[in-house]
């Protein structure tokens, strides 16, 4: 795996729920972008830069089934 899989998962373990109230089934969960240092950028804005596009990565990846 690569390390900022490593991560996404770390990260998205605790903020992953589901319950049911009666009348229904809640999900919530939480959308992560990761950029490390120096390889995404090597200052802060572009580090934020490339966190923003992999998260909105992500989450294409995830509508389209592939996570």
């Amino acid at each position: 795996l690569r390390v900022r899989d490593v991560l996404e998962q770390r990260l998205r373990e605790p903020v992953e729920w589901e319950d049911d109230h009666g009348a229904g089934r809640w999900l919530g969960g939480a959308s992560v972008g990761i950029a490390i240092h120096p390889v995404d950028g090597r200052d802060v804005d572009a580090l934020v830069r490339a966190a923003d596009l992999d998260m909105y990565r992500r989450k294409q990846a995830a509508r389209n089934g592939a996570i």
